[in-house]
């Protein structure tokens, strides 16, 4: 799809956007923001629950909040619901998505790239390159959309369901499991993708894999160098139906070789949380459900170390991880605090911030009544160098 293409749509589709907004949004708190602001330390989106069919038709939103050091609400970026509503954060930029649009602001500008989807598979992002790609369930495809390093978008779409994705660099890399029959063993095909940005996906290689065989978390991430994708996968419940482990693969984004490694989890939860992944050193580190933040070597045996363990930690509990640090939230707190640790001591860094404006909109009743509006997703902003 050529640049003048992608304007022409992208100028379609938020007209459209524009006049449902129009049509009986409540009142949110902040502004709605043209460009980045200087003092927004953090971003937090909000979205629908559940997932209701009918809901795509009536006026839900899909909501991101920024807010400064002292919580402070800054602006927001509002548009049609989409379920799993995500941000992106790198230097100087922030990339969210709405059922209508994937909008990248900057300190000095809004671009509204024009979509039509419903669900978000998975978004992933290179802070180093400020590129950003969404991935978006499309029944039998995915669908994806990139922002470059420059602000221009492209989109394009590759066969079967996104499993896991990574951004290395100035190329996505995603793993597809096809949507349709599976074989006498009950497995399907897995395609490796390749997708430079602005370029078409190349298939890098494909396999054979199980449904018991899946990303913990969509969201994988890449070795330093950017010569390997790391993912955990959700290894099958063992034959005396204890619960089921994590396994480390490792995949070769050119080459399309794999390299799965079992996890001893010494009895953690392999519940994994989204877009925690994080490569420092030599070590993978990830949050789980529990709140405990655990590593294993790159190399080497693959036993599950338990670093520390989020005091916070608990139902309802939103945790994510940015560079080296966790921020955690629990929206039912009042007022919603958030605070912030290292991630690999444990030590807080920062003093807490009270974010009295979400209690308006967290655990609030959605426009359609038939949802509750909650914090999908939680990101620190990284301050430009």
């Amino acid at each position: 799809m050529t640049g003048v293409r992608n304007t022409i749509q992208a100028a379609v589709l938020v007209t459209t956007a524009a006049t449902l907004t129009a049509c009986g949004s409540r009142d949110y708190p902040g502004v709605d923001l043209d460009v980045l602001p200087a003092d927004a330390v953090g971003a937090i989106s909000v979205g629908a629950v559940d997932f209701v069919q009918s809901d795509i038709f009536n006026q839900n939103r899909s909501l991101t909040f920024l807010f400064d050091e002292g919580g402070e609400v800054v602006g927001r970026i509002e548009g049609d619901e989409i379920h799993a509503t995500q941000a992106l954060a790198s230097p100087g930029r922030l990339v969210t998505v709405s059922a209508h649009a994937v909008t990248t602001m900057t300190p000095t500008s809004r671009i509204d790239f024009g979509i039509d989807e419903s669900t978000v598979q998975a978004a992933v992002n290179d802070p180093a390159t400020g590129v950003a790609t969404v991935w978006f369930n499309g029944g039998r495809e995915s669908v994806f959309v990139t922002v470059a390093g420059d602000g221009q978008a492209a989109t394009g779409s590759v066969p079967g369901l996104v499993d896991a994705a990574a951004q290395c660099g100035d190329r996505v890399v995603a793993v597809a499991r096809d949507v349709g029959p599976a074989d006498t063993d009950g497995r399907y095909v897995a395609r490796l993708f390749e997708v430079p940005v602005g370029g078409d996906p190349v298939e890098r290689g494909n396999w054979l894999t199980g449904l018991d065989f899946s990303a913990a978390s969509a969201a994988a991430v890449c070795t330093p160098d950017g010569g390997a994708m790391l993912s955990l996968h959700r290894s099958p419940p063992a034959a005396d139906g204890s619960e089921s482990g994590l396994t480390l693969v490792r995949t070769d984004p050119t080459a399309g070789d794999r390299d799965a490694r079992p996890i001893a989890m010494d009895g953690h939860s392999p519940a994994t949380r989204r877009g925690s992944l994080t490569v420092v050193e030599d070590r993978l580190y990830w949050l789980n459900w529990d709140g405990d933040v655990l590593s294993v070597p790159l190399d080497g045996p693959a036993d599950a170390r338990p670093e520390w363990t989020i005091p916070e930690a608990g139902e309802g509990t939103v945790a994510s991880v940015t560079g080296t640090t966790v921020a955690v939230l629990d929206p039912a707190q009042r007022p919603p605090t958030l605070t912030r640790y290292d991630l690999v001591s444990g030590a807080r860094a920062g003093e807490r911030v009270e974010l009295a404006w979400l209690a308006e909109v967290a655990g609030t009743g959605t426009e359609s009544g038939n949802n509750t509006y909650a914090v999908s997703d939680l990101d620190l902003l990284p301050v430009p160098r």
